[in-house]
C-alpha cells in the first residue's frame, strides 16, 4: 500500500467517523428535545377527547351559556349553531347592550347589533372567521391551516404544555398548547382580525365535560385588550335538526349582500 493511498484511506475513514458523530448528535439532540411532531400533538389531542370516530359522527352542534364581562359588569345570553363544515350562527342578548348577531353561512359573513348596525365583514376578518368557524378546528385542522409545528414546552398554569404553532394559508398564526400528560388544550394565543385592527388574545380551556362521546371545555376565559371575558356553556346538543334559514343572513344585512353583488 502506499503512502498516498494510506492517507486516503484515513481521510475516508475520518470522514466517515465523522459523518457517524453528526447523525449520533443528530440523534441526541432529537432525543433531548423530545418534541413530538406538531400533527402527532394534534391527533393525540383528538384521541384525548373522543376520537375521531366520535367526532365524525357529529353534523351539527347547539350550545347554550352566557358571556360575562366582569370588569363591566356585563352579562350576555349566548347561543350558538353550527353545522359542518363551516357554518355558524351566534346570538348574544344582554339588557345592558341589546342583541348582538354574528355569523357565516360558509361563504359570506356579516354581524349586526342595535348600537352599531349591521356589517358585512370582509377582507382579512372574513378569512379568518370562516377558518375558525371550521367545525372542530382542531380536530380537522388540516382544512384549516396549512402546517403544524412543535415549537417547545411551556407551563400553562402550572401544567407541562406542548407549544404548537398552526400557521393558517393566509392570516396570522395561531400558537396552542397542549398537556403533555393528558393531550388536552389548555390554552390559544392568537391575533383577532377585526375591522378596527389586530388584537392580540388569549384563550384559557377549563372545566372539561363529556357529550356524546367528546371532552368539551364548559368554560372559557379570554383576555384582550386587557379586558377577560368568561363563556360558560350551560349546555351542548348535537346532531340537533336545526331550523332551515339557520344560517341565512339577517333582513338588515340581506341589502348589503345584495349592494355589494351589483358592484362585483
Amino acid at each position: 500500500m502506499t503512502k498516498n493511498t494510506a492517507q486516503r484511506l484515513n481521510w475516508r475513514g475520518f470522514g466517515a467517523c465523522a459523518t457517524m458523530v453528526l447523525l449520533l448528535l443528530g440523534s441526541l439532540a432529537t432525543a433531548q428535545e423530545g418534541l413530538p411532531d406538531g400533527a402527532v400533538v394534534l391527533d393525540r389531542y383528538a384521541e384525548a377527547t373522543g376520537g375521531r370516530v366520535a367526532y365524525d359522527r357529529l353534523t351539527t352542534r347547539v350550545t347554550k351559556g352566557i358571556i360575562e364581562l366582569p370588569g363591566q359588569g356585563i352579562t350576555f345570553e349566548l347561543v350558538t349553531r353550527s353545522a359542518k363544515p363551516n357554518k355558524v350562527s351566534a346570538v348574544l342578548a344582554s339588557e345592558a347592550l341589546g342583541t348582538i348577531q354574528r355569523g357565516t353561512n360558509g361563504v359570506d359573513a356579516w354581524e349586526t347589533s342595535v348600537m352599531a348596525g349591521p356589517r358585512l365583514i370582509e377582507g382579512a376578518e372574513l378569512a379568518a372567521v370562516l377558518r375558525d368557524a371550521t367545525f372542530d378546528k382542531l380536530i380537522y385542522w388540516r382544512g384549516a391551516f396549512k402546517s403544524a409545528e412543535t415549537r417547545g414546552i411551556q407551563e400553562v398554569e402550572g401544567t407541562r404544555c406542548f407549544q404548537v404553532v398552526l400557521t393558517p394559508n393566509s392570516g396570522q398564526p395561531q400558537t396552542a398548547y397542549f398537556a403533555v400528560d393528558s393531550g388536552l388544550l389548555m390554552k390559544v394565543e392568537a391575533v383577532l382580525e377585526t375591522a378596527a385592527g389586530d388584537v392580540p388574545t388569549q384563550s384559557f380551556s377549563l372545566d372539561y365535560k363529556k357529550v356524546d362521546g367528546i371532552l368539551i371545555p364548559f368554560t372559557a376565559e379570554v383576555v384582550a385588550l386587557g379586558q377577560k371575558r368568561v363563556i360558560r356553556l350551560s349546555s351542548v346538543e348535537h346532531n340537533v335538526a336545526l331550523p332551515e334559514g339557520s344560517f341565512d343572513p339577517p333582513e338588515d344585512v340581506a341589502p348589503l349582500l345584495a349592494a355589494r353583488a351589483t358592484t362585483r
